[in-house]
């Protein structure tokens, strides 16, 4: 347990330090972010987003002045394959916010000071990107802690802790000190100062049995009348089904509900944040969407006007569980410079 508390301490030194400066960042340096960022989770494995850094100072300038760079992410509504044929994604949205979150931590690891910037309907126009492309994060980089030099095979090593991080679905039931899901939590709080969201914290067993049964219930329906044939094949390599024993074998579920629809985006982008530091300290998690989610609202005894986005499962893998060996895109299929 001690091994989760230095690692917690590790963690929260990094992302705090705000020892800014006016050195440029280099371009390697936000491309292994941008990789970091990645790493993702996403619904089916359709990573379903696009970086585009912008160095070109006019195109900056109608984005926005006294930037370094500029930094967009786009979600993907839809894919496109080889032959311009049509590939469905799911929860599109959530996936990239989630990528967004992770791009974030990146960048406050690397104390890298940024700006979030508004969304403006104009940068797929002023970025020529395709209509099934919709920008969910636009931000300013403004410069880095005066640790330049060291900042590239550090964040390599970061990149390869990262890249290893994979969905759970079997914990083991050993559980921990609850105060580091708390600590975890007040750190995102503390990078993202939005309090569009919340995180609920479930540990009581009643409570998660109801949640499971909930959850199966829907389930059953889904596979059994409900899904799409083109679903069921997306589905198919990652071998799901309706039983959801993660929901009672992990010793804490962090319930993420957004305050309103339009800081769902913001949920997101928490959720990602989160679970990079959970892949950090040493814990394992899997981004779970139950549907419909309301079942959440009445046992957790929260507002129907808060929306839950997802449930995160938190605790040690359980080391029969083979993680799928799945494929992740390559830099090159999901960033993009306009230098």
């Amino acid at each position: 347990m001690n091994s989760l508390h230095e690692k917690l301490n590790q963690i929260k030194s990094k992302m705090k330090q705000c020892d800014f400066s006016n050195q440029s960042v280099s371009c390697k340096v936000l491309e292994t972010i941008v990789k970091i960022a990645g790493t993702a989770p996403s619904g089916a494995n359709c990573q379903p987003w696009t970086y585009v850094l912008v160095k070109d100072e006019e195109i900056i300038q109608s984005i926005s002045s006294e930037s370094l760079y500029i930094v967009v992410l786009f979600k993907q509504n839809y894919g496109v394959g080889k032959n311009k044929e049509i590939i469905k994604h799911y929860y599109a949205h959530e996936s990239a916010c989630l990528s967004g979150g992770m791009f974030l931590a990146g960048l406050h690891y690397a104390s890298i000071d940024y700006k979030l910037l508004p969304i403006d309907p104009s940068l797929n126009g002023i970025l020529k990107r395709p209509k099934h492309e919709k920008p969910v994060l636009c931000l300013s980089i403004k410069g880095n802690n005066t640790k330049q030099g060291k900042l590239e095979p550090e964040l390599d090593e970061y990149y390869e802790l990262m890249r290893k991080r994979r969905s759970i679905r079997r914990f083991q039931p050993q559980s921990f000190d609850k105060n580091i899901i708390h600590q975890m939590i007040e750190l995102v709080h503390t990078l993202i100062k939005d309090d569009g969201y919340r995180f609920v914290v479930v540990d009581e067993s009643s409570k998660k049995e109801k949640i499971r049964n909930a959850s199966e219930q829907n389930e059953k329906r889904l596979y059994k009348e409900l899904i799409s044939d083109e679903w069921r094949k997306a589905l198919k390599p990652l071998g799901t089904n309706w039983e959801k024993p993660h929901l009672t074998e992990a010793p804490y579920l962090i319930v993420v509900f957004s305050k309103s629809r339009s800081s769902k985006t913001m949920a997101g982008i928490a959720s990602g944040m989160l679970i990079q530091i959970l892949h950090y300290i040493g814990l394992s998690t899997l981004t779970y969407t139950p549907s419909p989610m309301k079942f959440l609202n009445e046992i957790l005894d929260i507002s129907l006007e808060e929306k839950p986005l997802m449930v995160l499962p938190v605790g040690f893998k359980d080391e029969t569980f083979q993680s799928l060996n799945i494929k992740r895109k390559k830099l090159k299929e999901f960033y993009i410079k306009q230098w």
